[in-house]
């Protein structure tokens, strides 16, 4: 791996908290992405296997989203494979709700008679149906419970439970489709199949759709569930044939290669059925690449597939609409936790209501929560984009403070579904306020910085095009893009030439985009939803006069036709900032600023206009200057205003240096470089002089004496002047 890459990706990496055996673990799993499958001497799944092998007739029951279809199909596969007589269910969202409950299990008496089956395998739910369990047991037949959602104070006494933080799968955070995947190539190892090798390739393809669907962390094992699957296509050009003629309907021509074709494009036509009519849709599409193949009907699923989509996709907008227009008109996004009001008797949004939740979220970066009243319930569902925090604490603390507002609740940290009284729904939105207001007290979460604020690297706009010319080996490498492991976002400060820059240069506010020209002329696109609040924040900073804490974020989005894409973040300015360091610190940094190191580099600058871009590209500096390079560099420097020191002698250098290091300087003032294949960062002093190096011995002999509290790079610039 090129050194440049390697180190620029470590910067990103310990940005977000990673350690160096961390690091170095993200790193093997781009190359070789080994996924641990469990052995015959792993007990608990000993006893899967010696249930599956007594067991005549078996019933799956799974769930109406992407990941629970999925994870049926591939355990379906994989029992069919092993010559099982196998069945499935997939509750209704309509008319059976989520997972095993009273009305799931009517529907299944109806349609198969339970008591035709001797094991029942839940997957993707059944965690928290304790008494249908119970149900199910005391009538004979035998459970097993495959799911992946926060466990309950008492777990269901089913016949055997795997479930990641349970089971040691080597991974706590798997989604359904990941554990059926390991369990399934479990059960493919003692299988007589020839056909083996081809359907463990098709359940790989089918888990890592899974993982990017349901939206869990993206590292450990779930990456590299995903990566195989994206390698499947991008090195051996294979898919399951069912897909491949999808993406021929959808438009593409050849085999997508990366995680946003997956999650954007291919992963909601997935779920609509699920959402809007019936998961069997996709559950029979999925199965009709592997028993009794009929190109024709498979044309005929996809076509149903696409008409659906778009149906879900009106009916999403219809509500967004309904939904942003209720909270705009009460100001309910003033609120930290925004709930807007209850949409009356319309059930045909439930299965967009999460979507709709999770838009609004992002857009605000707030918890968001749509409820739906169906009968005398409110049904809801929240999307939390706080990294920090797990949206069921709040439920948690609300059910402890309350017991008769909430009737259930259950999913993930990000996202959830929950059930109120509708009596008490003003009672709810006040307490959920409330709680999560003490939660992010309590926590120290501060939920006014976004995540990729939070974790973007600081990249002065001088070293842009070295970033841009390693961009397209890292993006191959940190590929596929999701949950906690998102794209790159650069933290650039906003000097007053880049200010003035940004504020001359071609926008377009139909195209909602900006394009820049970087020093070495690389074209940089800046996609921007909100132009008004974009180009506000850049007068006040204009007007302000005071930006030495201010910086553009910028998220990489692709690269096309050589031009670079960058969706535009935020513009953090020096008066936001409730606690500076929270915009870059960790582990390492925390180390690395407070080391109290003086760092000397020499870099020779060819041009005077390269000198220029340089200290451009930074909101805090200092020059020392003697005065002969003043009087040769003085029209440089002159519009430096306060930015330059001279000093002829050690004795004005102590001087200089006092007023220096008793400056009010925050940590986000503190530079970074890169240069000769290394990370500094500090306070930087630029030293134009032949006595640099004595200054520099002098200050590493008092280095004890001196009020240092982070690192001093001393930069020994040599110019060469025309």
């Amino acid at each position: 791996m090129d050194s440049q890459v390697f180190l620029l990706l470590k910067h990103i990496l310990y940005n977000r908290g990673f350690d160096e055996i961390e690091v170095s673990q993200y790193l093997n799993d781009h190359f070789e992405p080994n996924i641990f499958i469990p052995s015959i001497n792993d007990k608990t799944f000993l006893n899967f296997l010696k249930i599956i092998e007594k067991s005549n007739k078996i019933l799956l029951i799974g769930d109406y989203d992407a990941d629970g279809v999925i994870s049926t199909s591939i355990l379906n596969i994989a029992l069919k494979a092993l010559s099982k007589d196998v069945d499935f269910y997939l509750p209704n969202r309509y008319t059976d709700g989520y997972g095993l409950n009273i009305n799931t299990l009517k529907s299944i008496n109806n349609k198969y008679k339970l008591k035709n089956y001797d094991l029942i395998i839940t997957i993707d739910n059944g965690i928290s149906s304790t008494k249908e369990i119970e149900y199910l047991i005391n009538n004979g037949l035998s459970v097993v419970v495959i799911d992946h959602h926060i466990l309950p104070e008492t777990l269901p006494k089913a016949n055997l439970i795997i479930h990641p933080f349970i089971t040691d799968l080597k991974y706590k955070y798997l989604c359904a489709s990941g554990i059926a995947y390991k369990v399934a190539s479990f059960l493919l190892n003692y299988t007589k199949d020839n056909t083996k090798y081809e359907l463990e390739r098709d359940i790989l393809y089918l888990a890592g759709i899974g993982t990017l669907a349901d939206v869990v962390p993206l590292l450990d094992e779930n990456r590299r569930i995903a990566k195989k699957m994206l390698n499947l296509s991008k090195e051996n050009n294979y898919m399951p044939f069912v897909l491949k003629k999808l993406w021929e309907k959808i438009g593409y021509k050849s085999f997508p290669l990366s995680s946003f074709d997956f999650s954007f494009i291919l992963i909601p036509r997935i779920n609509a059925p699920g959402r809007i009519s019936s998961a069997n849709i996709i559950f029979d599409f999925i199965l009709s690449n592997y028993f009794n193949i009929d190109e024709n009907l498979i044309i005929q699923k996809i076509q149903e597939i696409e008409n659906i989509n778009k149906h879900r996709q009106k009916l999403q907008e219809k509500l967004y609409q309904k939904v942003i227009s209720n909270i705009n008109k009460n100001n309910y996004h003033k609120n930290e936790f925004i709930i807007p009001d209850y949409i009356e008797d319309d059930i045909s949004y439930l299965g967009v209501m999460g979507i709709v939740a999770g838009k609004i979220a992002n857009e605000y970066n707030k918890p968001c929560l749509i409820f739906i009243k169906v009968n005398d319930t409110l049904k809801g569902s929240v999307r939390n984009p706080i990294d920090e925090l797990n949206i069921t604490d709040v439920f948690l603390s609300i059910n402890r403070a309350k017991q008769d507002i909430i009737k259930k609740y259950g999913g993930h940290s990000k996202a959830a579904g929950i059930e109120i009284n509708i009596s008490k729904f003003q009672e709810f939105r006040n307490l959920a306020n409330l709680k999560l207001v003490e939660l992010y007290q309590k926590s120290n979460i501060y939920p006014n910085i976004k995540r990729d604020s939070k974790i973007a690297i600081n990249l002065p706009f001088y070293f842009f095009d070295s970033f841009l010319n390693n961009l397209e080996t890292i993006n191959e490498i940190m590929e596929p893009y999701g949950e906690k492991n998102d794209k790159p976002s650069l933290k650039i400060p906003l000097t007053n030439f880049l200010i003035q820059y940004l504020n001359t240069s071609n926008f377009s506010n139909d195209k909602k985009n900006l394009t820049i020209k970087t020093f070495k002329n690389n074209e940089v696109c800046i996609n921007i939803d909100n132009p008004f609040i974009f180009y506000k924040k850049l007068k006040n900073l204009e007007n302000d006069g005071n930006n030495s804490n201010s910086f553009l974020v910028l998220k990489f989005k692709s690269i096309k036709n050589n031009k670079y894409n960058f969706d535009f973040v935020d513009v953090i300015q020096g008066s936001y900032k409730p606690k500076p360091i929270i915009l870059e610190i960790t582990h390492f940094f925390n180390n690395f600023i407070f080391s109290n190191e003086i760092f000397f580099i020499n870099v020779n600058f060819k041009t005077i206009q390269n000198f220029i871009n340089f200290i451009n590209s930074f909101n805090n500096f200092y020059i020392i200057i003697d005065k002969y390079y003043f009087e040769q560099a003085y029209e440089y420097l002159k519009q430096l205003e306060n930015k330059y020191y001279l000093a002829d002698d050690i004795n004005e250098f102590k001087k200089v240096l006092f007023f220096i290091l008793n400056d009010n300087i925050t940590l986000n003032e503190l530079a970074t470089l890169y240069i000769n294949e290394k990370i500094y960062k500090g306070l930087l002093l630029i030293l134009i002089t032949d006595k640099a190096k004595e200054f520099y011995e002098f200050l590493k002999n008092n280095k004890e004496d001196l009020n240092i509290n982070f690192n001093l790079l001393f930069l020994n610039a040599k110019l060469f002047y025309p």
